[in-house]
Order: structure tokens, then C-alpha cells, then sequence
């Protein structure tokens, strides 16, 4: 039989049984406003001090939204990031 990506497939007797607890995001259906990341973007340049960075960080976010099944082959890893919040 065909294997599903995301699938538990468990052997009851003599037939096995394939059971799919994958759901279609709810954000899959909205339909983007615009291009802006509103206070995502100021978050970022708070952490990404090179823009080169922060586009390589959303490419790797974007893969990992448009991708949901899939794994991917490397990791964002944050090294001793220290954010200048007032008041703290």
C-alpha cells in the first residue's frame, strides 16, 4: 500500500490500519493583505542586525510554512542575543 507522509500505520491482524492525524492549518485559507510583516519586521531588525540574515531567516520560515510535512535539513540556532528592552 502507499505510505502518507505524517501516517501511523499499525498492523491489526492481518490487514494493516493507516491513521492520518494531519489537519489543513486554518491560516492556509487567509488571503494576505499585503507583503508587510508589520511588528514581526521591527522584531526582526531588533534581532537581525544584517538584513542578509533576516532574509535568510524568513526564507527558512517561509520553507518551513509552505512545508508543513516536510523536515528541514538545517536549523535557525540563536547565540546570546540580548535585546535592549527599556524598563526591564
Amino acid at each position: 500500500g502507499e505510505v502518507l507522509r505524517g501516517a501511523c500505520t499499525l498492523a491489526l491482524g492481518d490487514e494493516p490500519l493507516t491513521i492520518n492525524l494531519w489537519q489543513e492549518q486554518s491560516y492556509r485559507k487567509l488571503t494576505p493583505r499585503d507583503n508587510s510583516l508589520g511588528v514581526f519586521e521591527e522584531f526582526l531588525s531588533l534581532i537581525f542586525k544584517n538584513p542578509a540574515e533576516k532574509e535568510v531567516f524568513l526564507d527558512w520560515l517561509s520553507w518551513c510554512l509552505q512545508n508543513e510535512t516536510d523536515k528541514p535539513s538545517w536549523a535557525i540556532i540563536g547565540n546570546g542575543i540580548h535585546l535592549p528592552f527599556d524598563g526591564i
